[in-house]
């Protein structure tokens, strides 16, 4: 049996333009933030486009080596 996908079941999005400003704001090239955290250029690249968010021990790197609330990142 299946159960309905309610508010609480839904997986939450990475909103792209957080990232995106986020990296600027630090003035910051993808390349640049893909290496502090452990992705690269093409990964911040398909972040920023909506494409694929990413996993949630990047997302963690992301907050520490940031210093930015985890909420911040998300739609």
């Amino acid at each position: 049996m299946s159960r309905p996908v309610g508010s609480k079941n839904r997986m939450r999005r990475v909103n792209p333009k957080a990232i995106e400003e986020l990296r600027e704001s630090r003035g910051f090239t993808q390349e640049d933030f893909g290496a502090t955290v452990g992705r690269t250029r093409s990964a911040v690249c398909q972040w920023e486009r909506g494409q694929t968010s990413p996993q949630p021990q990047t997302l963690r790197a992301i907050v520490r080596e940031f210093g930015v609330e985890l909420e911040s990142l998300f739609l």
